[in-house]
């Protein structure tokens, strides 16, 4: 049960799934905050643009130039957040 997981030490399923994704939870915020900050602006996003912004942070991280996520991949984004 949850209590005894917790009682237990064991990681909450929450923060254990945040581990799994191509970003951090601090790459997510700084995401979201460029795509408030575009829209701000006037320039609401696309899913191109998160595609692209998320890459480009992704590529830095693995040092792989050719380095693409998954089509669905803004949308599950989208989604979480």
């Amino acid at each position: 049960t949850t209590l005894s997981d917790h009682k237990h030490g064991k990681c909450p399923l929450s923060k254990f799934n945040a581990t799994k994704g191509h970003l951090s939870i601090a790459e997510s915020n700084m995401l979201i905050d460029w795509v408030i900050e575009q829209a701000s602006q006037g320039f609401p996003f696309t899913h191109h643009m998160l595609r692209e912004k998320a890459q480009a942070l992704l590529r830095m991280k693995c040092a792989n130039p050719n380095f693409t996520i998954g089509k669905q991949w803004t949308h599950t984004f989208i989604a979480k957040h």
